[in-house]
Formats: structure tokens, C-alpha cells, sequence
């Protein structure tokens, strides 16, 4: 598994997430391997002993890496492993050693300037510093292109310093940051931040053809399509990324949601939460609902059914409860289960009387089934809250000359055509002739076509 820097988006998850802000660090200025050191005190061992890490997997690897540097401090292969830990690890207040980090990658370079991953290495801690001034910025940005540049220089093909690349030219296209803008496809980036948005992407690809299991690459492929809008390709590729290194992906992810909640602008940014799981616990009470809702988009209906069970069993009482009632009932009928669904939109009308939603399915059902006398009630408690419902009228007419209501249905078909279009007329008139093809004697189709025919003779 290939291991990843630690978050690109410096801002609030839609979890409430905590971002991960890195060490500030000043760099010397004379020289790509200029140290800052205390004096006669090894790079390597500046305040590592002392720091306390977060105990998972990366700060372990610190704890067992740390004393075999104080035994052979000239070995790189452990400077680098560590180096790649202290990029991953937390320390208890929530930030990465990045300091640490970079005195490590760079002690690597001196003991052996031609290792490629040791540049490498240099530039993600120098891209991870904290800086707080303009200048500082594209001080960092240059530092970390000639680290890169060395890389390259040394390994044209070194597939981390591709995509290493891939990524600086993915930030100078965004800003680093997933604006709803470009997820909502509002609007598009100039021709030289598209520019940069494809050499990012073929940077990507080529790292990818020289190593396909580099989640970094993955990552960054992944990024690049989201941002040329292409949510569908670009969520098979979070999957793999997710699969070889699953937390910058997920922070990633994370970030993308935390955009399009503001405002659901863009439906199939929503297919990427259908990958994403819930780094924080207890899970905030939407997220399956979300989550189910992009699964329904891609079809996976097992999949966005038990992520509505856990919605349901999660949303309490009232309009919270009636609204994933409603998103489960219609998963139902998606699976030929009317009775099932029936029964969750009339929890759901139970639950929330005013839920449109459970009315406007309740009602069909009804009829679907034979039971008129209960569509029509419930229609008529949609009509209460919706007046512009030609569409709920226009069955309510056919249900009432079910049941007789000659008068009521006449009533119900004239309102029914007077709030509509006269095209929607004419849709409405082919309909009912092609349906009295199957049925040319039934009555509720009768009255309709010539009600329809009337109107259609009012309006030329």
C-alpha cells in the first residue's frame, strides 16, 4: 500500500472533521539542502523523543523505527520509512510532524543524493508547511517544483515525482480545494486552469502506466476528473484509490461532500458518497440518507436499501423519520415490492401528514391496487396543500368515475386541463386515445378525451 501526505483541504469536513494544519517551519535559503538544526544536535533526533503520537499504525512504526536510526543514523531506508511516518502520523493535538519529517528526508539526500525518493520526500513535507504570507507561498511552491525537478532529473520515470508534479499542477488549476462552482458545473475554469487541469491528469496517467498500485496517482486521477466533471469516472477511481490507501482518499471524498452540501446543486456529485464510510462516530444522522440516495443513482438497490434501514432505525421521530420512510418506500417499489412500500409511505404519512411525498405515492398505490375510496381521500388531502396538481386532479377524475361520481369527475378533469400548457393538453389527449385503443369502451377514458377535446377547441 502505497502511503499518502496528509490532507490537502484545509478547511471543516462536513463531519466537523478537524483539519490538520502542519508545523510552521522556516527553510534556509542557501541551497536546496540547507539545514535548520539546533547546533551539534542531529536532524533526526530533534524532538522526536519527546513527541507523543497518536498510537496507530503510523505512530507504532515511529516508536520502532526511532531506535534503529540512534543505532545506524546513516541507513536511508529507515530515514525514508520514518520520514513517511512522521508525514502520517498525528501528534495528540491533531497535527502532523511535519518538521521532523522533513529533517529526516533530507538527511537522506546527503547520505545519498541520487535517491530520487528522498527529493521526493522533501518536496510533499515542503508542500505541507504551514506559511502565512503570499510570498512564503511561492517561495514554498518554487522549493518544492526543484526538489521534484531533481527527482526527475535523476529518474525521468519515478512514478512519485510524476504524480508529485500531477498534483502541483492540479492545485494551481483549483486552489487545492473542491469549489462547489466546479462540482456544480456553474461555471468553467479559464483555458489556462483547464490546461493545467489536463497536464495534472496526464501526469496521473503516466504515473499510473509506470506503477498502478501508486494511491497517490490514483488519488490525483481521481481529483482531476471530479474536477472536469465526470463524477461516474471519477468515483471508480476514488474506489481504487480508497482500496490502496484509504484515509487521504477518504479525506479527499470528505471535502468534495462538504462542498455540494451547501446547495445539491450537482447530482452526481453525490455518487461520491455512495464509496465513502464515516470516519467519525456516532455517524451524523444524514449520512446514510445521503449515501442511500447516491446508491439509488447508481442502481445499487441492496446496497442503498440497507443504508436506508440504518437512516430509518437512526432518524428518531416526526418529519426526520417520514422523510427516510419515503426514500425506502420508493427503493421498494424499485423492487416490485408495492406492499412493502405501501407500507412505509403510510408510516411515513403517519409519521408526517404533511409529507407530500408519502401522499403523492400512497395515492397511486391505492388506485394501482383497487382501493379508490382511499386514493381518493388521499388525494384529496394532497389537493389541500397542493392547488397546482393537475396531474393528482386528472387521476381523481378517472377515480371518481370509478366509483359514480359523474359530476365530482367532470369537476376534477376541467381543473385538471385549465392549469396546464395546451401542449401538455395535447400530451395529455394522445395518452388517453392511445389507452382507449386497449379499452375502447371504458367511461372514465370517454369523459376524459372529450373534456380534453373541448378544451382544445376553447383554446384555438
Amino acid at each position: 500500500m502505497e502511503s499518502s501526505s496528509c490532507p490537502r483541504f484545509r478547511r471543516k469536513s462536513f463531519w466537523g472533521v478537524v483539519s490538520f494544519l502542519a508545523c510552521g517551519f522556516v527553510f534556509g535559503s542557501n541551497g536546496l539542502t540547507q539545514e535548520t538544526r539546533e547546533p551539534n544536535k542531529a536532524p533526526q533526533q530533534r524532538g522526536i523523543e519527546f513527541q507523543q503520537y497518536i498510537d496507530d499504525e503510523w505512530g507504532r512504526k515511529i516508536a520502532l523505527l526511532s531506535p534503529q536510526i540512534a543505532v545506524a543514523p546513516t541507513n536511508v531506508a529507515l530515514l525514508l520509512a520514518r520520514g513517511e511516518a512522521l508525514l502520517r502520523a498525528r501528534l495528540f493535538d491533531g497535527r502532523h510532524d511535519i518538521q521532523n519529517a522533513f529533517l529526516d528526508f533530507q538527511k537522506a539526500t546527503e547520505v545519498d543524493p541520487q535517491n530520487p525518493a528522498a527529493w521526493v520526500g522533501m518536496a510533499r513535507a515542503t508542500d505541507l508547511r504551514e506559511v502565512r504570507s503570499d510570498a512564503g507561498e511561492s517561495a514554498n511552491f518554487e522549493r518544492k517544483r526543484a526538489y521534484l525537478q531533481k527527482a526527475l532529473d535523476l529518474d525521468p520515470k519515478f512514478a512519485p515525482a510524476l504524480a508529485e508534479m500531477g498534483w502541483m499542477e492540479w492545485e494551481g488549476a483549483t486552489g487545492g480545494v473542491a469549489p462547489l462552482s466546479r462540482l456544480a458545473s456553474i461555471v468553467k475554469p479559464s483555458p489556462e486552469k483547464a490546461a493545467q487541469l489536463k497536464k495534472a491528469g496526464a501526469l496521473a496517467q503516466e504515473a499510473l502506466q509506470i506503477d498502478a498500485q501508486s494511491a497517490r496517482a490514483w488519488l490525483l486521477k481521481a481529483e482531476v476528473l471530479a474536477d472536469s466533471n465526470r463524477a461516474r469516472d471519477a468515483l471508480e477511481a476514488y474506489k481504487t484509490s480508497l482500496a490502496l490507501d484509504r484515509v487521504p482518499a477518504q479525506e479527499a471524498l470528505q471535502a468534495r461532500v462538504d462542498a455540494l452540501d451547501a446547495m445539491e446543486a450537482s447530482a452526481d456529485a453525490l455518487l461520491y458518497l455512495a464509496v465513502l464510510e464515516p470516519l467519525d462516530q456516532p455517524v451524523p444522522p444524514d449520512f446514510y440518507a445521503l449515501r442511500a440516495r447516491a446508491k439509488f443513482r447508481l442502481q445499487d438497490w441492496e446496497g442503498a436499501v440497507a443504508d436506508t434501514d440504518k437512516a430509518v432505525e437512526s432518524a428518531g421521530r416526526g418529519v426526520r423519520r417520514a422523510a427516510m420512510l419515503v426514500l425506502r418506500g420508493q427503493l421498494k417499489l424499485q423492487q416490485n415490492d408495492p406492499v412493502g412500500a405501501k407500507t412505509d409511505f403510510e408510516a411515513a404519512y403517519a409519521a408526517d401528514p404533511k409529507n407530500l411525498d408519502a401522499l403523492d405515492v400512497l395515492r397511486q398505490i391505492y388506485a394501482a391496487q383497487g382501493n379508490f375510496a382511499a386514493s381518493i381521500r388521499v388525494s384529496n388531502q394532497l389537493l389541500e396543500q397542493r392547488n397546482d396538481a393537475h396531474q393528482v386532479r386528472f387521476l381523481l377524475a378517472m377515480l371518481l368515475a370509478f366509483t359514480g361520481d359523474a359530476e365530482g369527475s367532470k369537476a376534477a378533469y376541467e381543473a385538471s386541463v385549465g392549469q396546464v400548457s395546451r401542449r401538455d393538453v395535447e400530451n395529455q389527449l394522445q395518452d388517453v386515445t392511445k389507452n382507449l385503443k386497449k379499452a375502447p369502451t371504458f367511461t372514465p377514458l370517454l369523459q376524459a378525451q372529450e373534456i380534453l377535446k373541448q378544451e382544445l377547441a376553447k383554446r384555438d
